[in-house]
């Protein structure tokens, strides 16, 4: 399962095997959210490994929210199935983040394929 990112202006609700595999920090990463200026609540799904935050678009913005969630190892890049626009001032960022995680899937898709073509090769 690659991981399930979707983002409306004031939520995000990202789905991650990390979630289910590695409770303890998922646990401290909802404490550290909780703590986050303009974070208004975050709940787990520990079945279906997911988060949900809700956040107060005026104190906080989307990217941040999701920088914080990367940094942890929930959000890998090159790894997200889905990713929708967020709040106007979040757009700029999260577009530039959605092309990094398309050129990061596309870089190591081409490696994947060309290695595989060697190895057939040979």
């Amino acid at each position: 399962m690659s991981h399930y990112f979707h983002h409306v202006p004031g939520r995000i609700r990202i789905r991650s095997r990390r979630f289910r595999s590695d409770v303890a920090h998922a646990q401290a990463l909802v404490e550290r959210l909780m703590e986050t200026e303009g974070v208004q609540d975050v709940k787990t799904n520990e079945r279906n490994g997911s988060i949900t935050i809700h956040y107060d678009r005026s104190e906080a913005t989307g990217i941040r929210i999701i920088g914080m969630l990367a940094a942890e190892g929930f959000v890998p890049n090159g790894q997200v199935t889905q990713q929708t626009p967020s709040a106007p001032g979040d757009g700029d960022l999260l577009a530039t983040f959605s092309r990094a995680v398309v050129g990061a899937v596309a870089q190591q898709t081409v490696t994947r394929s060309l290695s595989t073509l060697v190895t057939i090769l040979r």
